[in-house]
């Protein structure tokens, strides 16, 4: 998974890290996968197959957190492999996204 960095102009500071939180979208028991990365992508792993999960991309800086992305829906394929999602963040909201 990957996603685009804020613009310089648009950043209240240096960005120190990337936080990635995956919420299933489901009653049953299943736990959120948070990532933490101070890169521009990450691959995802535990992920429940065939299960839709909403997504939320939230950088941070040394003085801490910027708001968080909006939820995107995406959904894991029956086997599990998650397949490359792309995020295009602007002013910390997500604004489009294209899985390949």
């Amino acid at each position: 998974m990957q996603w685009s960095e804020v613009s310089l102009i648009l950043q209240n500071g240096i960005i120190t890290e990337y936080t990635v939180v995956f919420i299933p979208n489901v009653t049953a028991n299943q736990p959120n996968v948070t990532q933490r990365t101070s890169n521009l992508s990450i691959s995802v792993e535990d992920l429940v197959p065939f299960t839709v999960y909403n997504v939320t991309v939230t950088a941070s800086t040394r003085i801490g957190p910027g708001p968080s992305s909006k939820p995107m829906e995406v959904g894991t394929p029956p086997d599990g492999e998650l397949h490359t999602i792309i995020f295009i963040c602007v002013l910390g909201v997500t604004t489009n996204m294209f899985t390949l």
